[in-house]
């Protein structure tokens, strides 16, 4: 029983020693993005299913090998809490491009919204595509916290009194806003009203802004109204 026991070891050993797979460097394992080997993939990485491939688990951007980004998302058996766990994608995507597929990622500086490789902005300026604004605000995938929301540039070249969805491209023009799904111009006075407008509309943003509606509370902003 010995002696079987010590060829097993010996057999097994052998084995590892010649078998590529199981001494492949976890980092170039995960660059390649293979077929899980029949051992498993190198720690740390996992076996990504039904995909059958190897990917390294990911807490940041910093975790990840040059040109890959933290930003697949993927269920573990071993967290009962349900929330999804990260995973390096390629960096294989550029401004406007499509980024749904598993293996796709946009640049740092930009974040796969709807399927599309959008900027990540503060203000306007950070915009660099005509017709462009920093207006549309995204809730980070898995996350239920709403002071985590960001913002992408979006296309926002919609003209005054032209039809228009809260939250969707096209989104009105600089100096408008979305009211009763038309594009209506901000103001504070009847001058800055087109000729035949007054500035009497009265505007009411969130959940907060129907509760001061029906209470007759004054406006969160007025715009011009015939």
């Amino acid at each position: 029983m010995k002696y079987f026991i010590n060829k097993f070891a010996a057999v097994l050993f052998a084995f590892l020693a010649t078998c590529p797979a199981c001494k492949n460097d976890p980092e170039v394992q995960a660059r390649k993005m293979k077929n899980c080997p029949a051992l498993g993939c190198t720690n740390p990485n996992i076996c990504l299913t039904p995909l059958n491939i190897c990917v390294k688990p990911c807490l940041n951007n910093n975790d990840c090998a040059e040109g890959f980004k933290c930003s697949g998302y993927f269920k573990s058996v071993f967290n009962f809490t349900g929330k999804g766990e990260k995973f390096c994608k390629q960096i294989n995507a550029s401004l406007g491009d499509d980024c749904s597929d598993f293996n796709t990622a946009c640049p740092i500086d930009m974040s796969c919204v709807d399927g599309i490789c959008k900027k990540i902005c503060t203000s306007d300026d950070d915009c660099i595509r005509n017709n462009y604004r920093c207006v549309m605000q995204v809730l980070p995938a898995k996350s239920f916290n709403a002071d985590e929301t960001y913002r992408v540039c979006a296309r926002a070249d919609a003209p005054f009194h032209d039809k228009c969805e809260a939250g969707s491209e096209p989104f009105c023009k600089k100096g408008l806003i979305c009211v009763n799904q038309k594009c209506q111009k901000k103001c504070e006075t009847k001058k800055d009203c087109p000729p035949g407008y007054k500035c009497q509309g009265r505007g009411f943003i969130g959940w907060k802004g129907k509760i001061k509606y029906t209470t007759g509370a004054p406006a969160d902003f007025y715009y011009c109204e015939k």
